[in-house]
């Protein structure tokens, strides 16, 4: 068991920003962390809001201590996820990575990652990883990519801090798993959406189809066209579902 000082907000505008408020302080070192019933303005990744009904979900934040260079700062991306997957395979749900870190289930989003880092130098000394995870909401907006609950998918309420326990100790296994070498690009890429299949991708204003290959060290997502194969960033290319 690993061993974390929780701060329980009812609400605030971003659990990430606060906990990044905090970093002054003797107790912003890892193991800090920080959630909250409900935030006023919650992030995504493309500047998108992560929307939440009070009390109903999981909102936190978590600091860790990587001590990684800038150039891998990916893998923190796929530590989280693969926390992410883990704990959902411990309830005997199958889920997916969404490139880069949104988790999938049936093609509907489960949860989001955002990752805050400070940087010193060239070497990223802390992260703040916020995770949004849909608990016990039962209806959503109408999003370009439904969304879904781990109440719908199990029939069942469940309780918010158990999920937030399990999640944080199967995210800091895959954090110590890491730490000792092991590999974890080859998870990730077993967990990929649509990996090897043929997909439909928005490109600028162009829809054309193409399979995703793999992701390289930078995040950068691989994708082979009928003549080519490509390597985009977020901002370039968005898989359609």
């Amino acid at each position: 068991m690993f061993s974390y000082n929780i701060i329980k907000l009812d609400n605030v505008n971003s659990t990430n920003r606060y906990a990044l408020s905090l970093k002054k302080n003797t107790f912003f070192k890892e193991g800090l962390v920080i959630t909250a019933n409900s935030q006023s303005n919650g992030e995504g990744q493309r500047g998108s809001k992560w929307e939440s009904e009070t009390s109903k979900n999981l909102l936190i934040s978590i600091v860790i201590e990587p001590k990684l260079k800038i150039f891998k700062q990916f893998d923190l991306v796929k530590i989280v996820s693969l926390g992410i997957t883990d704990f959902l395979s411990e309830n005997l749900i199958k889920s997916y990575i969404k490139w880069p870190n949104d988790i999938i289930i049936n093609k509907k989003k489960l949860a989001g990652i955002l990752i805050n880092n400070v940087i010193s130098s060239d070497n990223i000394t802390h992260s703040v990883i916020g995770i949004g995870m849909n608990i016990n909401q039962l209806f959503f907006k109408d999003y370009s990519i439904k969304a879904t609950s781990l109440g719908l998918l199990l029939k069942r309420k469940l309780s918010i801090d158990d999920v937030k326990l399990k999640l944080l100790d199967a995210i800091f296994k895959r954090l110590q798993s890491y730490r000792v070498n092991k590999d974890i690009h080859g998870d990730y890429i077993k967990c990929l959406f649509r990996h090897e299949k043929i997909s439909t991708f928005k490109l600028k204003n162009n829809i054309i189809k193409g399979k995703i290959t793999g992701v390289n060290a930078d995040g950068l997502l691989i994708v082979a066209f009928k003549k080519q194969i490509k390597e985009f960033n977020l901002k370039e290319i968005q898989i359609i579902l």
